[in-house]
């Protein structure tokens, strides 16, 4: 079915400013539970039913691990993986966050919940060698986490972490684009280190996906304000993927991920055309992450930005489950 003007459909409570997402973070339980996955096969089944895995996740040192699972059981997220953070930058263990040592002290008893993605060092500091990847594989670590950069992700200093990773076969999920927190509070720390926006840039992994095509890419927050570079990218390697959480899944966030991604109010638009809504494509290769908040923030913002998409059940099992488990290894 055609439609000229896509706003029309059900998308005009959040483009003029109408009551789609309540109070809070995620939309209101009673608008989004309403709603089903778009699928002939079984139109009972929602999104909060679908098997997870959450590819960007943090703990930190508060945190009641126990009531988290219990989070994790009720919205069916199967295995979290915990993105380490490097504690040289001082925001980092101020704002508590994991890092390394943190997640192998609960590895022994929730590793088969809790996967570990180790911090790499990247700054002008230090810059990890292959030897410490090898030794987070040995320690246990799925897969890496590189944030805080000193140096443009293509730099050649990170070569050779990329290729041990690639045959170790770990995955690596980038932040791309802004930094959170304070941009002024730290400015001598980020001077030190060599920390900026421009070494984090989404394109910056296109000669890492390009030079190592078997090397498992993930991109958080959907290059943030390079969100169209980041899409195509999806397209165009086999090994690169995307996540789109941020900004705590706050409104202006879903808003601006949506605007990304809907076609051309003015043009008549067969939904189920991938042609017409490229969305259809880039899904497959998205993966769901929640980074700071819970699934209860994520699962409805994301069926929400899926249903507007119209995005049909198999895919949305790629991007709840398949897509991450390919990565892995599960």
């Amino acid at each position: 079915m055609k439609r000229r003007n896509f706003i029309q459909k059900g998308l005009g409570s959040l483009a003029l400013g109408g009551t789609a997402f309540g109070m809070g973070n995620s939309m209101m339980a009673g608008d989004i539970f309403g709603k089903t996955a778009t699928s002939p096969e079984n139109m009972d089944l929602t999104d909060k039913e679908l098997p997870k895995i959450n590819l960007h996740g943090h703990l930190r040192w508060k945190h009641d691990i126990p009531a988290r699972i219990k989070i994790w059981d009720e919205w069916n997220v199967q295995h979290f993986c915990c993105l380490c953070l490097n504690h040289d930058h001082p925001e980092v263990p101020d704002l508590g966050y994991f890092g390394n040592d943190d997640f192998l002290k609960i590895k022994d008893e929730y590793g088969d919940r809790i996967l570990g993605f180790a911090a790499a060092k990247l700054t002008t500091k230090g810059v990890s060698s292959p030897d410490d990847v090898e030794r987070f594989k040995e320690q246990g670590f799925v897969g890496l986490k590189f944030i805080v950069a000193g140096y443009p992700y293509d730099h050649e200093i990170f070569f050779p972490l990329y290729e041990k990773a690639q045959e170790l076969k770990m995955p690596i999920v980038f932040h791309t684009g802004f930094l959170g927190g304070d941009p002024y509070k730290y400015v001598d720390v980020g001077r030190k280190l060599g920390i900026h926006v421009n070494n984090m840039r989404v394109n910056r992994l296109d000669k890492v996906a390009r030079w190592f095509p078997d090397l498992q890419i993930s991109a958080a927050h959907l290059g943030n304000q390079d969100r169209d570079e980041a899409l195509a990218l999806t397209q165009y390697y086999n090994n690169f993927h995307c996540d789109f959480s941020g900004s705590g899944g706050s409104k202006l966030w879903v808003r601006t991920i949506l605007k990304s991604m809907l076609p051309a109010a003015q043009l008549e638009t067969d939904m189920s055309n991938p042609l017409d809504n490229p969305a259809l494509l880039w899904f497959e290769k998205l993966c769901f992450g929640t980074d700071n908040p819970e699934p209860d923030v994520w699962v409805p913002n994301s069926q929400y930005i899926m249903d507007t998409m119209e995005i049909p059940l198999e895919t949305r099992k790629r991007f709840y489950y398949d897509n991450a488990a390919r990565m892995i290894g599960l």
